[in-house]
């Protein structure tokens, strides 16, 4: 039998890719943001890839055991905030979705062990580390179709309002790392601003 679990991150992570990455490439079965995401692991025998679900690790230990696989995926937050913000809503503004950003990751990085936290940029970049992920699942990773799925753009937002990080104006990308700075480092997400 495939391995159950649930993958959790803040909305705009990646988790789309994600899914279609482990159902192609992974040899997981993964279903995404699913109705019935608390069933989804015991009543189809699959991984849950969910970004609504990210304040939910503790519940989901107290139901399904406290060795039930858990991952955390985390992307750049300059990507996730612009993302967010190319997809307006009434009270998004940057300092918001920065503090999303922070807030939602911060809970995951305390609730979920270092060895089960992934970045995106990871997944994408190295073979290794997409199948150290799928291998939690008990997954048959294959680098070929890894391959051909590591650049597909998933979920894409369609209309971009806000421009790439650099573009930003300098008090726009300073309240991002007042905001983010400290989880963005220990992410490993290092500043390329100049302190001043």
């Amino acid at each position: 039998m495939k391995e159950r679990g649930f993958v959790l991150a803040i909305g705009r992570s990646g988790t789309a890719w994600l899914t279609q990455a482990l159902r192609e490439a992974g040899g997981v079965a993964a279903r995404h943001e699913t109705n019935e995401f608390w069933d989804s692991a015991t009543r189809y025998g699959t991984v849950e890839v969910n970004s609504f679900l990210w304040a939910n690790a503790p519940d989901i230990r107290k139901r399904y055991g406290e060795e039930f696989p858990i991952v955390h995926l985390v992307r750049d937050g300059r990507k996730v905030v612009r993302s967010i913000l190319n997809r307006p809503r009434p009270g998004r503004t940057l300092e918001h979705c920065s503090r999303m950003w922070l807030e939602r990751n911060a809970t995951l990085f305390r609730e979920v062990p270092e060895e089960r936290r992934f970045r995106l940029e990871d997944l994408t970049s190295s073979f290794e580390s997409f199948a150290e992920l799928a291998r939690i699942f008990r997954g048959r990773p294959d680098e070929d179709a890894w391959k051909r799925i590591r650049r597909q753009r998933v979920n894409v937002s369609r209309d971009e309002i806000w421009p790439d990080f650099d573009e930003w104006h300098k008090y726009e990308r300073a309240v991002f790392w007042d905001v983010c700075g400290d989880l963005m480092a220990e992410l490993g997400y290092p500043s390329t601003e100049s302190k001043e």
